[in-house]
């Protein structure tokens, strides 16, 4: 199940290792949670070693509600594999300071 890191408000929600929506139903509950609750999105993508597209293609639409509402959606931590798989789905705006040197623009 995903974690939580600690702070008020700010605590980083975290998916599992293997990242799916088939196998994700845990961090998609705290993620829908989260986001009801007009909280500051921190996704820490750290221990993710293996991501499918509908879990990304989850993550956009996360980022744009997120963004409609006038919050921040950060996602943090993606390995250069993670990486790699957003950037061929057009989804590098999403990274924010998990891309080194590139900064968070609203997809």
């Amino acid at each position: 199940m995903a974690g939580k890191g600690k702070g008020k408000g700010r605590s980083k929600l975290r998916p599992p290792v293997r990242f799916t929506v088939a196998e994700s139903a845990g961090f998609l509950s705290e993620l829908k949670t989260r986001l009801e609750s007009g909280k500051r999105l921190r996704i820490d993508l750290s221990r993710v070693e293996h991501v499918d597209t509908a879990a990304l293609q989850l993550l956009a639409v996360v980022s744009r509600a997120a963004l409609a509402e006038g919050r921040a959606c950060e996602i943090l931590g993606a390995s250069e594999s993670v990486r790699d798989d957003m950037s061929l789905l057009g989804l590098e705006s999403l990274l924010g300071s998990a891309a080194p040197g590139r900064e968070a623009v609203a997809p």
